[in-house]
């Protein structure tokens, strides 16, 4: 089992845009030894992932682990393996998104026929999909929230995974607003043979980042 541990404390990263940014610590453990997860080395027979958060106080630390959904886990997996410190720009927060939720790969130039969204409840549900937006549906991020306030999500294209709140993100992108995300957009009132031809057309015209 792979862990992932989230403190309570923050850290500021600098993306390669050089873009200066606020997020939690994250780190691995090997040997007692403390390691960024930013460049920690993934085993290759990885076969499962959770996460712990660790938080301070006077009376020392104290972990538990964060319950995730296996559609989570399994797109925290596939990153890890696939895309973690490979630097490929054509995978982001958005890919991310879309690869946890089992949605097709597609342009953000398309989002509205696969997605839908409404105002963010006052009590999210872990493993819910939020955007960060603003003006007129203009996309910044997108993130999967996990619990204690704290957001799971890839930080720019071919960035690592990060964790952080939400108060963070939208400082850190300079959002306006944030809405919860479902999958079914346009599309979702469609025939499949009606769906399955706007889908081709939008793959035509849009690609897919690759």
């Amino acid at each position: 089992m792979f862990t992932i541990f989230v403190s309570d404390q923050n850290i500021r990263i600098i993306q390669s845009d050089g873009l200066s940014q606020v997020v939690k610590d994250t780190y691995v453990c090997h040997s007692g030894v403390a390691t960024s997860l930013r460049s920690a080395k993934i085993p290759h027979d990885v076969d499962g992932v959770q996460i712990a958060y660790v938080r301070e106080s006077w009376r020392g630390s104290r972990s538990s682990s964060i319950k995730m959904r296996i559609a989570l886990k399994q797109g925290i997996l596939r990153f890890l393996r696939d895309y973690h410190e490979k630097e490929d720009l054509t995978f982001d927060c958005y890919s991310f998104a879309n690869l946890v939720s089992g949605t097709r790969s597609h342009s953000k130039v398309s989002m509205h026929y696969y997605w839908s969204h409404s105002r963010l409840p006052r009590r999210v549900k872990p493993g819910s999909i939020i955007f960060l937006l603003s003006g007129e549906n203009y996309f910044h991020h997108a993130a999967i929230y996990l619990d204690h306030g704290l957001y799971i999500s890839v930080w720019g294209g071919g960035g690592c995974l990060e964790i952080a709140t939400l108060d963070q993100m939208m400082c850190g992108f300079g959002a306006e607003r944030v809405v919860l995300a479902r999958v079914g957009g346009a599309l979702k009132g469609f025939s499949p043979k009606r769906k399955q031809a706007l889908v081709t057309y939008l793959e035509n015209k849009y690609p897919a980042p690759s």
